[in-house]
């Protein structure tokens, strides 16, 4: 190989370098997160709007906000799992695996003696009353001729008596209570109850709860739950006004929320009494004013701050 060559060739790396960068950069970069995160994130602000929900944000160093909108996004959807009787906690897991990132926190439910194949939808029991039973007159269950004619009879006139009566029925019937089968609304019903609230029902039956936090969902019980709570700031600022002065103290045992005029008091004797701090729980709130808006920090279980947030976005519209 001549030098000429050589140093051609070493030249021509760059501008294929150069080449594939300009091909690489051309257009807009594609995500890999759905568009409605996307634009969720891209113009979502920080400080609330009265009239609008309520702005808030997760405080996790190991949570990024897109990781909590898939999960949440998700949860919200109608439930597309068929977790019927049977269904065992590990069932669960691996559905939601699919949504998103789901673990199960063995070692706590292990404390409890709860194993992760624990069932969670209890299987139907055969009613041994619908069994059917021989007739009296015959000790071995071999019925006689005429035992099958009085039968067939006996049903055929019940048939005609039952379709008798059912068409005098719809006849009677006003017409404001004909407007859709019972078994039709039901299931409707059903198909729209979201993965969330069919979750949460499961877990109950083992009085478990389930915790989000470090970009995935925990499946646990209640006490690992409350052992590290997920902090999250609301900018209460549409319901309170920007001049709210703080409370004097910050040292909860001192506070007495029964005397607290302010959005503290209301939510403490709203939402999950039981877990505020004053009354023994591990929950805890405080308010904070900074640049002339007032934030709410809020220190409680996932499900706590599903309800806080809802309260929130009521009253503000």
């Amino acid at each position: 190989m001549s030098r000429h060559s050589f140093s051609y060739r070493f030249l021509d790396k760059p501008l294929m370098v150069l080449c594939f960068v300009c091909v690489a950069s051309d257009g807009p970069a594609q995500s890999i997160l759905p568009a409605d995160v996307v634009t969720s994130l891209r113009y979502s602000s920080r400080t609330s709007i009265a009239g609008q929900s309520i702005a808030s944000w997760s405080v996790d160093p190991l949570m990024t906000d897109q990781q909590e909108q898939i999960i949440m996004r998700h949860l919200k959807e109608p439930c597309p799992f068929d977790w019927s009787a049977g269904t065992t906690l590990r069932d669960v897991h691996r559905d939601l695996l699919t949504l998103f990132p789901t673990v199960i926190e063995d070692r706590a439910l292990e404390e409890l003696g709860i194993r992760s194949d624990a069932i969670l939808v209890p299987k139907l029991e055969s009613n041994p009353k619908s069994q059917k039973r021989p007739p009296a007159a015959d000790p071995f269950g071999q019925p006689s001729n005429d035992h099958a004619d009085i039968s067939a009879s006996a049903a055929s006139r019940t048939n005609v008596v039952t379709t008798t009566e059912r068409a005098n029925a719809e006849t009677v019937t006003p017409w404001w209570r004909r407007s859709a089968p019972t078994k039709m609304a039901a299931n409707r019903n059903t198909a729209e109850i979201s993965t969330a609230a069919r979750l949460i029902y499961l877990l109950s039956q083992q009085e478990l709860t389930l915790s989000i936090r470090s970009g995935q969902l925990i499946l646990t019980t209640v006490e690992s739950a409350e052992d590290e709570l997920p902090i999250r700031v609301y900018d209460v600022t549409p319901l309170m006004g920007p001049n709210i002065q703080p409370m004097a103290t910050s040292t909860y045992p001192s506070v007495s929320y029964s005397d607290d005029p302010t959005i503290i008091s209301m939510i403490t004797h709203m939402v999950d009494p039981e877990s505020w701090e004053y009354l023994g729980g591990v929950s805890t709130m405080e308010l904070y004013p900074a640049r002339g808006r007032q934030w709410m920090i809020v220190a409680a279980k996932t499900t706590t701050h599903w309800k806080i947030g809802a309260l929130l976005d009521r009253l503000n519209r």
